[in-house]
């Protein structure tokens, strides 16, 4: 049975990596009014300033917020959730999360 303070210490985890996961998605969201048209690169990539600086606050065992709220940016372009949009948000998510991961591994 789990102690009174690695519960709470737990929950507080999953609750930073939640908040986290939906500051990076709602910046994904922000970013993406900035796409160029006619394809889906943005000039200015806010999630990208938003992973590194909560990753240089909080630590790098923060990581997997970076992870679903990048999977979860990737997703809103796709009408329908299936393996294939899964297939192609994934190594997108695991890009964004490397990306944040190599930035605080450099400073």
């Amino acid at each position: 049975m789990m102690s009174r303070s690695v519960y709470i210490s737990s929950l507080l985890y999953v609750l930073k990596v939640a908040i986290l996961a939906v500051c990076y998605y709602v910046a994904g969201r922000l970013g993406l009014l900035l796409v160029i048209p006619p394809g889906q690169a943005a000039a200015i990539w806010p999630s990208a300033g938003i992973a590194l600086a909560a990753l240089l606050l909080l630590g790098w065992r923060y990581w997997p917020a970076v992870l679903i709220g990048a999977m979860g940016t990737s997703l809103y372009h796709h009408e329908v959730v299936d393996l294939r949009a899964i297939m192609i948000a994934l190594p997108i998510a695991v890009g964004a999360t490397l990306q944040a991961l190599c930035g605080l591994a450099i400073i």
